[in-house]
């Protein structure tokens, strides 16, 4: 029988530690579940207040992983089907979660005759579910970044399901290109808000990706039947139709709003993500190389585990090819005060964000000569 090497014994529950990713798949049937159980629709407070309160402290108790794999235990997890499978196994996961709330949903529109439930319920169970669907666009971002046709087709069909389906073709081509300079509108500037970015930043990836498609497409035309936008975009309306069929008109909004907030739930990752940091301009006039220094990182052991390591960014940006099991941390990166859900809650209070980080991006700049993106 044959042992590994030291070499590439894995940290102890290495491989356990990434099933922390279905917590925030399975925390919306739970709590479906808890309000079948007992019909009180005050359990829907629940789904905001874990977010943004159970989860920071999570961080703030669970603390911090500053370790760094092997290359020798790199190249063996990076073969290891597991850390794929996972991701794949949590896309149906998703698919139920969302179908469950929006069904229910359906079932619990106001009536005549008195019955449903109130539109303000119904808000709230909108708002707080879209919280936790928005991650599903965090997994498709892992599988968007594969070299493998069955990873990006299978990334496209989980951003169609809220709807999102131009991140497939922003992302990639769009804001790893132009990231950390004022063209992108997924980089935060100095002394914007998060309100101002989202106003900027979700309309900019639809447009950034409608320009992507009107350049290849450039000869055939925009509405040519191979534009990929359009058949996202197609997709994501199959897959809603059937519940504005059965439960009527009221979904479209209902649905609206879910995939609006999964969006900005997306805009709250891209905002702390670069927020005020700037690439500078080489002596050609072209922005300098993507570094590890243009993007904040953050090494919370529970949401690093929760988000399969999407917070060690610094790497994930200045080589997007790497696999989320083997990304690394540096010691002279610019850290986030806190791990996402932390730095999400200061973010929804500019003045509490601007005085946690305004700070830290101008002793960012000046340690590194770095170039401040105030846009």
């Amino acid at each position: 029988m044959t042992h590994p090497s030291p070499e590439t014994n894995l940290p102890r529950y290495f491989r356990l530690r990434w099933v922390v990713g279905f917590v925030a798949v399975l925390i919306v049937p739970l709590i479906m579940l808890w309000f079948w159980s007992t019909g009180s629709p005050w359990v829907f407070v629940a789904l905001p207040l874990i977010i943004y309160g159970a989860f920071p402290i999570a961080d703030l108790f669970l603390g911090r992983d500053s370790a760094n794999l092997t290359e020798a235990q790199e190249q063996a997890v990076e073969k290891d089907p597991y850390f794929k499978a996972l991701l794949y196994l949590t896309l149906p996961i998703y698919a139920f979660s969302i179908y469950l709330v929006l069904i229910s949903t359906g079932m619990m529109l106001p009536q005549a005759d008195g019955s449903g439930l109130h539109w303000g319920w119904l808000v709230l169970l909108m708002v707080g579910t879209g919280l936790y669907h928005g991650t599903v666009i965090n997994v498709a971002h892992e599988l968007g970044h594969s070299g493998k046709k069955l990873d990006k087709r299978t990334a496209k069909l989980a951003n169609a399901l809220v709807g999102y389906g131009h991140f497939s073709l922003e992302h990639n081509a769009g804001h790893h290109r132009r990231v950390a300079t004022p063209e992108d509108c997924a980089s935060a500037r100095l002394g914007e808000s998060f309100y101002a970015f989202a106003l900027r930043e979700v309309p900019g990836a639809v447009w950034g990706a409608i320009e992507l498609e009107r350049q290849r497409l450039k000869k055939r035309g925009f509405w040519h039947p191979s534009n990929q936008l359009l058949q996202i975009w197609l997709l994501s309306v199959v897959l809603m139709l059937p519940l504005v069929v059965v439960f009527g008109p009221w979904m479209i909004p209902l649905i609206a709003l879910h995939h609006l907030v999964s969006w900005l739930m997306l805009s709250q990752a891209n905002y702390v993500e670069h927020y005020g940091l700037g690439r500078g301009r080489t002596a050609h006039g072209h922005y300098e190389p993507v570094r590890p220094i243009h993007s904040w990182n953050a090494n919370q052991w529970f949401s690093n585990a929760l988000l399969f390591n999407l917070q060690r960014h610094s790497d994930h940006h200045a080589h997007a090819w790497r696999d989320y099991q083997v990304l690394r941390t540096f010691d002279d990166v610019p850290t986030l005060p806190s791990g996402y859900p932390g730095s999400f809650v200061l973010a929804l209070i500019p003045p509490l964000w601007f005085r946690a980080m305004d700070h830290r991006v101008k002793a960012w700049a000046d340690k590194h000569g770095g170039t401040i993106n105030r846009g």
